[in-house]
């Protein structure tokens, strides 16, 4: 079995490309998108070194065809260039990014509207305590772990996409996408493609709807699996249900000044590296860090 991986940082487009790419004939995407089973990263707050079962990970794709792991946050776990070596040495990559400070932001808010920090009981309302939190900063890095990756792998295995072009040109992102995976070309339906990952339709779970969550984790897999895949089948989310989960209050937080400079001094040099690494012009980036630009 070979395994393609889909990378990036949370609020970079992972979840819209890997819905995109869920309706081509010939691409298979891991269920769930997102089985965080190769890294040790394992979300924005989950950490685990447990070596992968490898047989158990075949089961996350179900068909024939190139098969893509979509769990993101992989990309910044130190184990995990060296494990998809020696599993899936013929592996490819689709890197999503985006300019760092819009990003931090956005990721700060995603973390808030769902309460995130709250169930794993860390409070991140004000943005400084989420930048005291390493699980935090470590998202703002692309330079770092992609020169970790490239030591494994050539970079002509690794494509990269700026988030904004999803946006800008969607067909074209995905007609490189299917170049790079060696898939024939498919015109996509983006407006199929649902929005869940926006801040207008991030709901936070009430105390049921955690209790909810940590009933279905603590369940075997053999027994979940086949409730949890008929329920993603029908496109349902009972999360979505005014018991387990309600409305967030709406309120987009912003970054101040300082907040902005300390991301700015942060990721400047690691943004030149990797454009170095990349060959992706970042100049557009570097600009709106300096100018304070990249809030939106």
């Amino acid at each position: 079995m070979e395994v393609n991986f889909l990378l990036g940082a949370p609020k970079c487009g992972t979840t819209w490309l890997s819905e995109a790419l869920k309706q081509h004939p010939e691409i298979v995407i891991s269920n769930p998108k997102e089985p965080n089973m190769i890294g040790t990263h394992k979300g924005t707050f989950g950490r685990s070194e447990k070596e992968p079962d490898m047989r158990k990970y075949a089961g996350f794709f179900k068909g024939e065809g190139v098969r893509i792991d979509c769990s993101a946050h992989t990309l910044f776990c130190d184990f995990a260039p060296a494990r998809v070596s020696e599993n899936f040495p013929e592996a490819k990559f689709i890197i999503c990014v985006r300019e760092p400070v819009s990003r931090a932001e956005s990721h700060w808010n995603m973390i808030l509207d769902i309460g995130e920090d709250l169930e794993y009981g860390v409070n991140w309302d004000k943005f400084e305590d989420a930048w005291k939190d390493e699980r935090f900063r470590t998202c703002c890095l692309y330079g770092k772990p992609l020169e970790k990756w490239v030591k494994e792998f050539e970079i002509d295995r690794f494509l990269i996409i700026e988030s904004q072009m999803m946006y800008d040109e969607p067909q074209q992102v995905c007609d490189r996408v299917c170049e790079h995976l060696g898939v024939g070309e498919y015109k996509f339906d983006f407006s199929k493609i649902k929005k869940s990952n926006t801040g207008a339709n991030r709901r936070k779970r009430t105390i049921f709807g955690r209790l909810l969550r940590k009933l279905v984790t603590s369940i075997p897999k053999p027994i979940s699996s086949p409730l949890v895949n008929l329920v993603i089948k029908n496109g349902l989310d009972v999360y979505q249900l005014p018991i387990l989960s309600k409305k967030g209050e709406g309120l987009r937080k912003k970054l101040n000044i300082d907040d902005v400079d300390i991301i700015r001094e942060y990721v400047i040099e690691d943004v030149r590296s990797f454009e170095q690494l990349s060959g992706i012009n970042t100049e557009i980036w570097t600009s709106e860090i300096r100018n304070g630009e990249g809030i939106d």
